[in-house]
């Protein structure tokens, strides 16, 4: 996966263990973004990993190849539709990490 950026839409434990396990397999910390409304948990990602944070969830979509949605299903939807046009507008692996989630939720 060389060259390929992603963006992490959530910062909860599912999100961690993937950006642990990335960063444990010598993937790029540059290379990684994390968006999510808790200022708290970014930090604690940032000073773990040293991966790029944002509030900004349009913000981290833009700078990634891969999107993954790692929110509660209840807010799929709601971070589907901000990030529609960013989905729409490139050539973007978006993968959910949402339990229930089909991929009509998304689009």
């Amino acid at each position: 996966m060389e060259n390929v950026s992603i963006a992490f839409i959530g910062a909860g434990r599912m999100v961690t263990s993937l950006v642990g396990g990335l960063i444990g397999d010598d993937f790029p910390a540059a290379s990684i973004w994390v968006s999510a409304p808790e200022e708290d948990e970014l930090i604690r990602l940032q000073t773990k990993f040293s991966v790029n944070t944002t509030l900004d969830n349009k913000k981290a979509a833009n700078e990634a190849d891969v999107i993954v949605i790692g929110v509660k299903p209840q807010t799929v939807p709601l971070v589907a539709q901000e990030l529609s046009e960013v989905i729409r507008a490139g050539n973007i692996l978006l993968v959910s990490i949402a339990a229930g989630i089909r991929q009509s939720d998304l689009c």
